[in-house]
């Protein structure tokens, strides 16, 4: 499986995928929390990364992942 971002929410008790995705047992992932009101600085976080990948490959690179630096649909 490559690289996806997914949107989810905490219910209290555990973190949930708004989405489905297809994950075997022992997947590692990572978590980023953003607090309500927090969501421009997301974007902004997403967005610096974006370039700075931009800046050090080009997108027509065979290795380059495109789905890299794209913001998650809500």
């Amino acid at each position: 499986m490559s690289v996806v971002t997914v949107r989810g929410h905490y219910d209290g008790k555990h973190v949930c995928l708004d989405e489905p995705v297809d994950l075997p047992p022992n997947t590692p992932v990572w978590v980023v929390v953003a607090q309500p009101g927090q969501e421009r600085e997301l974007e902004e976080l997403y967005e610096l990364g974006r370039q700075s990948l931009a800046r050090a490959c080009d997108e027509d690179e065979p290795d380059f992942p495109k789905h890299v630096g794209r913001i998650p649909p809500e």
